[in-house]
Formats: structure tokens, sequence, C-alpha cells
């Protein structure tokens, strides 16, 4: 379990909605995003069904922290931001937000309005002959060029390799390929891709995904992965 930092509450009281109204207070208001308003906890309209809770987790009680959010138990509703006691998918984050052992990266250099998302601060990223790690922890690849180490600032989408096991990861995230990199995710940000469309890295069988009994899976080079991803995960 990845340690929370020492009991606060709300280290800072307002955060950004949106628009024409710039803040809400943490304490007493949620942002309905699309009519651009800040409401009152526990009187929100029906009507709005996009909602902030948090920006980061400074705007969070004790114990909990500021998680992006896709799996709103109501379907009419969706929480985009919301202060959990653990995050299901990952954290958002300004430069010095994340807990202990973590740093925010995904940040933007130039527009200080993207948030970044909380991840492992010590990584090792194998990229051809490189290792990236330290203040270039990210992969890029190219067949023509092979691989280079960047900044997380500098990466773009394509090609992009931020892990090549789990040991990159935070504690109970797995790293997750598809067709243009890879990247660390959790519980149904990843189960919930079809296998067929994102894979799992993996040094042995017991990296792959644990999806019941009748669902196994085998640990096996694969041709049209970069040299700094061994092997993924092959359903059986």
């Amino acid at each position: 379990m990845e340690s929370l930092p020492s009991p606060q509450i709300l280290s800072a009281t307002r955060f950004t909605c949106i628009g024409k109204t710039p803040s809400c207070e943490a304490r007493t208001e949620t942002c309905c995003l699309y009519a651009e308003v800040c409401e009152p906890r526990g009187s929100e309209s029906r009507e709005c069904y996009a909602r902030r809770h948090c920006e980061t987790s400074e705007h969070c009680g004790a114990g909990e922290r500021c998680c992006e959010n896709h799996d709103s138990p109501d379907p009419a509703l969706i929480i985009e931001k919301e202060c959990r006691p653990r995050c299901p998918e990952y954290e958002v984050c300004r430069k010095g937000t994340c807990p202990d052992g973590q740093v925010c990266r995904g940040l933007s250099p130039t527009d200080p309005k993207v948030l970044g998302f909380c991840a492992r601060s010590v990584t090792s990223v194998e990229c051809g002959a490189e290792r990236c790690t330290g203040d270039t922890p990210w992969c890029m690849w190219t067949d023509a060029d092979g691989g280079k180490c960047v900044r997380a600032e500098e990466k773009v989408r394509f090609s992009a390799f931020h892990c090549d096991d789990d040991a990159d990861c935070l504690e109970g995230d797995s790293c997750w390929l598809d067709q243009v990199g890879s990247s660390c995710c959790r519980g149904e940000a990843c189960f919930g891709h079809a296998v067929h469309s994102r894979w799992v890295a993996c040094r042995t069988v017991a990296d792959c995904p644990k999806l019941g009994p009748e669902i196994t899976f085998a640990c096996k080079p694969d041709k049209d992965l970069p040299p700094s991803i061994e092997k993924r995960c092959f359903q059986l």
C-alpha cells in the first residue's frame, strides 16, 4: 500500500471550476463543468451531469487523494475528479502535491492549467542501448532511429514507453502495452479494455493478469515489440 502524507484538512481551499466561475470552495461546493458554476454540496442541480469535486489532493480531507474518475455508479452523472481514499485509476497533481516516493508527471512546461498524474519517482526503462531514469524517465522509440530517453514534458503520445515491467509502476498498477507505447494503469482502467487491444508487459507469467480460472496466459517474446519490452502476455 502506498503511504499517504500525514493527515491534513484541505491545505488549499479553492479549486478551479471553469469559465466564468474561476474557483469553488472545496469544503462546501462542487463544480458543474458544463454550466460553469459552483453549487452547494448536497443541493446540486440534477441537470448538471458532469462535476468536479477537487483539482489536486490539496482540496481533499485527511487520508484522501484527488482521483481522475471514470467509474461513476450513476450512468447519468460524470464525476470527473473526486476525493477518494485510494484512486482506482490515478491521482491528478501539480508539482509537489503527490505522496512521498512519487512525482507529478505529464505537466506542461508552458500551460500551468494542465494537470499531471502521480507516478513512481524512480523508474528504469530499457530503451535500446540506453536505460531511461532520473530526469529523462521515458523512452521514445522509432524503428528508424531506435530509442531515446526524454523528459516527461518532451514525450509525444506515439511510441512513448513509460515502463517495461510492473516495477516501474506504483504498487497495485501494471505495465500495459498498446500499439503506440506503454503506460502504468490500475483496475478497470486496464482490464476494462479487451485483452486483444492492450497487452501486459511481463518478465514471467506471474506478471500476467489474473482474470479467473478459465482465462490463462503465457509470457512470451513478441517480434513486433521494441527491444525495450522483451515479452508480453499472450492469452492461451
